[in-house]
């Protein structure tokens, strides 16, 4: 049955599919559940007395189109996004706000004023940045880990 894996029509009817899937890491089990479910049909109809490539294009038209195919696993296989702990984190961060509030109108001196300002800012911006990278794939920048170890080493001793 390695004949039938190494069918170029069956190799491009899987990447089609597998292109439409953004979540890499299952695109090895998708092409083996395919794999084996085009190999049912292939022998299904080679016992029918098919020959081999009306066989394999029969099978693949019966599958369906690919990036049908390849929209239903990456709805299946889609990350999810924790919006539980999205939820904790705002939360912590408001009762962080509310407290540096608090001492603002129990402080008669004015300098708080400017850190509650400060802090409703860098509230907003490490909310949207929190955001980006929850959103993101942010698996691509493994190539670059040691760059950005380094670089926030630096930063950090920076601001130290």
């Amino acid at each position: 049955m390695n004949s039938i894996r190494q069918h170029e029509e069956i190799t491009t009817f899987l990447k089609q599919v597998c292109r439409e899937i953004k979540a890499k890491e299952v695109h090895k089990e998708v092409r083996t559940e395919l794999e084996s479910h085009l190999q049912e049909l292939i022998e299904e109809k080679l016992s029918n007395g098919v020959d081999l490539d009306t066989a394999v294009k029969e099978s693949i038209a019966q599958m369906g189109t690919p990036g049908v195919i390849g929209q239903q696993f990456h709805l299946a296989h889609r990350p999810r996004f924790n919006w539980g702990l999205l939820g904790v984190v705002v939360l912590l961060m408001s009762i962080g706000l509310v407290a540096i509030f608090s001492a603002q109108n129990a402080s008669y001196r004015q300098n708080l004023s400017s850190l509650a300002m400060k802090q409703v800012v860098f509230f907003g911006i490490g909310s949207c940045l929190m955001l980006l990278i929850g959103f993101s794939n942010y698996r691509k920048l493994a190539g670059y880990s040691w760059v950005l170890y380094i670089g926030t080493i630096m930063l950090l001793s920076y601001a130290y």
